[in-house]
C-alpha cells in the first residue's frame, strides 16, 4: 500500500459534497489543490508514485517509471490552464468514489452540513492523498485517490470566470492610443530552472 501524503495548497472548484460526472465513468467527489512549484508536497507525492509504479501491479523498471512520469505526470502546470489561481502554480486533482474526511483548522472531525459552511473554491486546506498506479486498455499512469480534506484558513474566493490574459485581447495601433491609454504586455514567465527535474 501506497505512503499517504499531505498536500499543502488552496482548494480549487471542488466536488465534495457531491460527485462529479465523468464521461465513460464513475461519478467521483474531488479536490484540486494548487502549489507552489517548490512546495515540498509535489516532490513527495511524486517519488511515491515512482516507488507505486516499481512496486506495485505494474512492476516498471525505475528506467520505465520515469519516462512514464515525463510523459503523464499527475502533476500538472498550471501555467497551461485558464482558471483563476492556476497561473505560476501546479496542481493535483484528487479524486474517489468514497466521499473524503473533513477536519477543521483544530483537527476535529467535521459532519457535512458544517464542511459545506467552511470549504469553498480558493480556501488554505490540506488535501491526504495516496497515488496509485492503473493500467487500462493500454493507458497507464499514476492517479491520487482522495482521503481527506483539512480546512486550514481563508483565502480569496475563486470566481470560476475564465482568465483572461494578452493573447485573448485584439491588436491595436500604437499610433491610435492616448498617452493615457493602457497597453497590454505578454505574460512574464519565470526564467528560474525547472523546479520539476528534482521531483524525482
Amino acid at each position: 500500500m501506497s505512503k499517504k501524503i499531505t498536500l499543502i495548497g488552496r482548494l480549487a472548484f471542488p466536488a465534495l459534497f457531491q460527485p462529479r460526472a465523468m464521461e465513460g465513468a464513475q461519478p467521483k467527489y474531488e479536490a484540486t489543490v494548487l502549489f507552489e512549484p517548490s512546495a515540498p508536497c509535489a516532490k513527495a507525492f511524486m517519488q511515491e508514485a515512482l516507488s507505486v509504479l516499481m512496486t506495485g501491479k505494474l512492476s516498471l523498471s525505475e528506467a520505465q517509471a520515469r519516462q512514464l512520469l515525463k510523459e503523464k505526470p499527475p502533476i500538472k502546470d498550471g501555467n497551461q490552464k485558464q482558471a483563476q489561481g492556476y497561473q505560476g502554480n501546479f496542481y493535483l486533482t484528487c479524486r474517489s468514489t468514497t466521499q473524503p474526511d473533513f477536519y477543521g483548522p483544530d483537527k476535529k472531525r467535521l459532519d457535512v452540513e458544517a464542511a459545506k459552511k467552511m470549504f469553498y473554491a480558493g480556501c488554505k486546506v490540506a488535501v491526504i492523498t495516496t497515488p496509485w498506479a492503473y493500467s487500462k486498455q493500454g493507458n497507464r499512469g499514476v492517479s491520487a485517490d482522495l482521503l481527506a480534506v483539512m480546512f486550514l484558513g481563508h483565502g480569496d474566493a475563486f470566481s470560476g470566470r475564465p482568465v483572461v490574459d494578452a493573447s485573448d485581447l485584439p491588436d491595436a495601433d500604437p499610433a491610435d492610443l492616448d498617452p493615457g491609454d493602457f497597453t497590454a504586455g505578454a505574460p512574464v514567465r519565470s526564467t528560474e530552472p525547472d523546479p520539476t527535474e528534482d521531483w524525482i
